[in-house]
This record gives C-alpha cells, structure tokens and sequence, in this order.
C-alpha cells in the first residue's frame, strides 16, 4: 500500500499495466486481510502501511464492511489523532463515495449528528468541494464550519460563484495564501470559472495585510504576480493600485519579475522617486539617527525598487521618444529631492535612470533627450549616477584568464566613439562618456598586468 511499491514497477510494463498490477494486488491484500482479522486488520494493516488512506480506499470501493461495521470504523476513526487512522476513515470515505454517490447522504443524515465537529469536518473534506458540502459544513455549525475550511483545498470548482465563495471563507479562516492559490489556480482556465476583478482584488488586499506565516512558496508568488498581471489587463487605470499592492508584497515578488508596476509608477510619478529617496537616504543636514525596524524596513523596499529600475520616463527600447515628457520629469524630480535636502541622492539616482535609455536616430549613446538634460543640469553627482549604471551595467562577463584587457579596450573604444561623435554639441556628455573611457582603459592595464602574471 505506496504509490510505487518495489517490485511491482517494471520497464516492460506501461503506466496502465502498472496500475492495474498494483489494484488488483491492494484488492487481493485487503480482501484477505479483512476476511481474516475483520475491521481490526484493516487498522492494523494501515499502521503499517506507508499510505494507510491506500488501504482505506480498497475497503471502501469493495464495500467490505457492513453497515455496523462501517458505523464503527467512522465513528473511532475520523479525524483521529492518530495518523495513520484519519487517513484510513478519509480513504475509506473517498472509495466508499465512488462505489455509491448517493452514499454521504445517508451517512451524513443518519450518522453524523453523533459525531464530534472535528469527525464532521473531517468526513466532509472527504467529499468534492462544492456548494452542497459547503451548506452541509454551515448546517453543522460554527465549529465544524470553521474547522472545515482550516484545512480545505476547494479545488477544482464548477462556477465562479464556487471560486468567489471559497476564496471569502479561506480568507475569513485567515488562509490568504490558500485563496491565492485558488484563485491563481482558477484563472485563465474557462470563462465560467474566471474569478472577477472585484475578488481577486478583495483576496490580494487580504493577503497583502495578513500573507500568512513564512517561507510562502514559490507558486504563491506566481499566483500573486499572475492575478496582478490579470487585473491589470482588464483595467490600464488599476495599475496604481496593482503597484501599493506590489509595494506591500515586495519580498514575495523579487523573483517573480520584480516590482513592475512600481516601477511604472516610478516613470511617471516624480513625487514617488522623491519620496523613495526620502525613504532611504537621510537628509543632508540631519544628524545622524539609529532607526527604527519599520523606519529599516521602509527603507530597504525603497532601495530595492530603485536599484532595480530600469523605465526611463518618455523614452521607449525602440528610440521613440517624448523627450519633453523625460525633460518635465527630470525637473519636477530635481525639485522634490531638492526641497527635501536629498538632491546629491537623487541627482545620483537621476543619473542611473539616465544611463538605462536607448541609443539616438544618429546611432550614439546616449539619446539626445538624456544628453540634453545632462547638458542642462551641470550636475556632477548626475554624472557620477550615469557614469556607475553604465559600468554596473556590463554584469557578469567571462573571459579568458590570460586574455590581458583586450575586452576591456573594446568598451573603451565604444565610448571614445559615442564621445566624438556628440562633442560638438553636447560637450559636457562627451567629457563623461571620456570618463568611461578611462575606467575602461585602467581596467585594460590591470587585466594586461594580471594575464601576464597568470602565463
């Protein structure tokens, strides 16, 4: 009684022989123990069995036992402490259901009033999750109600008012991320099963106050990115909404394509790119403070977002720009940061955005829009923001050890190229582009010296 018992798997057999092999031998085995030792046998095969609901199953579809009996088994059995005993009741429930669908009804309503909440809970989590079970868990009461959506997994459902009914019980119940899952797990399959905008933002505001207790896995923060993403899609104007809820979940969301709708908020919204630097880098003039674990906390989200953005305002990958857009953004931003004693930070920051647009019509690097605002703000710590995202930019790079810096000789030929080509009229780009140069040219010299010691 395991799903793939040694011996009984064979390579010359398919999956379909297997299954069959492995049936008729549980059936064999159960038939034979319960003829020998009754009911007590069943319990004592499954405290040894590695998947005692296996046994239960068997017992359940052969209708083994008689009624008493199966009174018995269910009355001592559901919702044991006990493991191997639970799951001997739940298996036995789940054969016994697919032998006669018309079988939980009688049990339930000649039985189950005689059963602890637990038992209840218990037999009703063996049946498929829809509406009827539901009224059955309600009509039991409170406890059995409550007890029954602590540990549901209502899935598959048939409507979406099904989804929507679940989703609010394991939310009510304080499992967030089960009805995450569930509704993840329900989108995008049929249009009857959809579950609508309004739940799926009521689950994700539920889950952003209370995600439920750490590690949340993998798959919960692909549910939680997909049903933002879906959201979205039905409704451009639900993306400020999308992104304070991606603000709340932004841990959960790094590895899941990060925080794109904050970041989209950060094109557009210069008083947001001002307030993530207030949030992390201290004014100018302030003492210096220890500070708080939610002040900490704040801090290292905002940081997170601006390190990883990379959506310069106005400008597109494909050189189409509202150079005007970029210029107004620029300015409002310099003035937020400014007016709160943070402009070297957010000149710095300026300066990184600045490096992540696309070439000009002319080919060169940078865009004229970016060369005319770096022209334009004389702002030695917007080029120093620039000068660092570029070379930050290069990532991980592999080369031969004893090479020398013939790559690093290239990268400085790139830019010495973009220099000239934007000297005469944007001069002050042209001198910050010749710092990449040199970077790129000292680097050259090391890497010469260090393959020379390798050889």
């Amino acid at each position: 009684f395991d799903y793939m018992p040694h011996g009984f798997v064979s390579e010359e057999d398919d999956w379909a022989a297997t299954e069959l092999k492995l049936r008729t031998a549980r059936r064999d085995a159960a038939t034979q123990v319960f003829g020998s030792s009754g009911p007590d046998g069943l319990i004592a095969l499954a405290a040894r069995a590695p998947v005692p609901g296996l046994v239960g199953d068997v017992a359940g579809e052969l209708v083994l036992l008689s009624p008493n009996e199966e009174a018995a088994l269910l009355q001592t059995c559901l919702g044991h402490a006990d493991g191997a005993r639970a799951n001997l009741a739940r298996g036995y429930a789940i054969g016994r259901h697919r032998s006669a669908e018309e079988w939980p009804e009688a049990v339930l309503s000649d039985q189950a009033m005689a059963w602890t909440p637990q038992q209840q809970a218990a037999f009703l989590l063996c049946l498929p999750p829809c509406a009827e079970t539901w009224d059955r868990a309600e009509s039991f009461g409170e406890e059995t109600h409550r007890r029954y959506w602590e540990a549901a997994r209502p899935y598959p459902l048939g409507t979406a008012g099904d989804c929507a009914r679940a989703a609010r019980a394991l939310v009510s119940g304080g499992r967030t991320s089960a009805a995450i899952e569930l509704l993840g797990l329900m989108s995008g399959k049929k249009a009857e099963t959809e579950p609508p905008p309004e739940l799926v933002r009521e689950v994700l505001e539920a889950f952003a106050r209370a995600p439920g207790p750490a590690p949340l896995s993998s798959m919960i923060a692909y549910y939680t990115r997909r049903l933002l993403d879906g959201l979205v899609s039905c409704d451009a104007e639900a993306e400020s909404h999308a992104a304070a809820l991606e603000w709340r979940l932004l841990p959960l969301l790094e590895d899941q394509g990060g925080p794109r709708y904050l970041h989209r908020e950060l094109q557009r919204n210069p008083q947001f790119f001002g307030l993530l630097i207030s949030l992390f880098w201290p004014a100018e003039d302030a003492p210096a403070l220890e500070r708080s674990a939610d002040e900490r906390l704040l801090a290292e989200r905002a940081f997170r977002v601006l390190q990883g953005w990379r959506l310069l305002p106005g400008l597109s990958d494909s050189g189409e720009d509202a150079s005007e857009v970029l210029a107004a953004w620029v300015l409002a931003a310099r003035e937020v940061v400014a007016s709160e004693n943070r402009g070297g930070m957010g000149d710095n920051y300026i300066g990184r955005i600045l490096a992540c647009g696309p070439h000009g019509a002319d080919g060169h690097f940078p865009h004229p829009a970016v060369r005319q605002i770096i022209e334009e703000a004389d702002s030695r710590e917007i080029e120093a923001g620039f000068c660092l995202a570029i070379f930050n930019s290069r990532g991980v790079f592999t080369k031969d050890p004893c090479a020398g810096g013939d790559q690093e000789r290239d990268l400085a030929k790139r830019y010495r190229e973009h220099a000239d080509a934007v000297a005469a009229e944007w001069p002050r780009t042209a001198a910050t582009l010749r710092v990449m140069e040199k970077r790129y040219l000292d680097w050259a010299d090391r890497e010469d010296a260090q393959g020379t010691l390798r050889h």
